[in-house]
């Protein structure tokens, strides 16, 4: 199964690519936050015949809804009202830490599409390994 990712930021989101038969994740891109949001989303999903959008979810430490969480249930909403691809929303709580931890000493900057990387390696091997 081909999956995007998506971490949804107030200004970018990074989306990142993976393969459930593969069992790898890659970063794709860093996109504005902006009206073309959407529709530059699915284009890549259509070029990329992905198969599942899966949206990371900033839940607080102790499993809160944070104003980000609230913002990303917007965004799906608006996200379903375009596309009828299934849209997953994933717990990324600690995925930006993981991914710091990770590139920490490697000169890789963590950014949005790393995390978004970072969070679907993690579901692709929990669900998928």
């Amino acid at each position: 199964m081909k999956i995007l990712a998506i971490d949804y930021g107030l200004s970018r989101c990074g989306l990142a690519f993976g393969n459930s038969e593969l069992l790898v994740a890659l970063p794709l891109c860093i996109l504005a936050t902006n009206e073309d949001l959407i529709k530059k989303i699915l284009e890549i999903a259509t070029e990329k015949e992905i198969e599942k959008i899966l949206i990371g979810a900033p839940y607080e430490l102790n499993g809160a809804e944070s104003e980000q969480t609230k913002a990303v249930y917007k965004f799906i909403e608006l996200l379903k009202k375009e596309t009828k691809l299934k849209i997953e929303l994933f717990d990324e709580r600690l995925s930006s830490k993981e991914a710091e931890k990770k590139l920490k000493g490697s000169g890789i900057k963590q950014d949005d599409d790393i995390a978004a990387t970072n969070f679907l390696q993690t579901y692709l091997e929990k669900f998928y390994a």
